[in-house]
């Protein structure tokens, strides 16, 4: 088991039973007083924090964001206002193949403040979802995202654009 801890400034730390540290961008310190406990994240294998992994956390706004699995290898998304320490925490009903390090989750929030999610894909059949409504942790079931060539996905990644749309990789 590991505590996912997220740093104030976008830095994302997993620790644990086993000490793994994944930054992005600067360096922290193990009693910084900007790092932000989430909740326990899934520590048997690589996924929550592997390199090819994008945008497992995001801001919109004063919101930040941020998905992983669990270890019971549920999908966690949670949520919190930036400068603040308390997460809105949701366990969704979405589960992936933690054991293939390859299915790593990838979020992200549009202009209108809708959180998309892709998650567990290697070769596989898109898992695609969205809020139900902007700055909802709430989520849709899986949808097609465009209903084409959704067959075969790996790495998935959103962008926004500078207009809040999205692309997807």
């Amino acid at each position: 088991m590991a505590k996912w801890i997220l740093p104030m400034k976008n830095k994302v730390t997993l620790s644990g039973m086993i000490l793994m540290e994944f930054l992005l961008g600067g360096c922290a310190v193990a009693d910084s007083p900007r790092r932000v406990p989430v909740a326990d994240g899934w520590a048997k294998t690589s996924i929550n924090a592997v390199i090819f992994r994008r945008n497992s956390v995001c801001t919109h706004g004063d919101q930040q964001y941020v998905a992983f699995y669990d270890p019971n290898a549920d999908v966690v998304l949670a949520r919190r206002t930036l400068g603040t320490k308390e997460w809105d925490i949701r366990t969704t009903p979405f589960t992936g193949d933690v054991a293939d390090a390859h299915n790593a989750i990838s979020i992200m929030v549009d202009g209108e403040g809708f959180l998309h999610m892709a998650w567990n894909h290697h070769n596989s059949s898109l898992n695609y979802c969205r809020s139900v409504a902007p700055n909802s942790l709430e989520l849709t079931g899986k949808l097609p995202m465009t209903g084409l060539k959704e067959d075969r996905v790996t790495y998935p990644e959103f962008h926004r654009l500078p207009n809040g749309n999205l692309i997807f990789f």
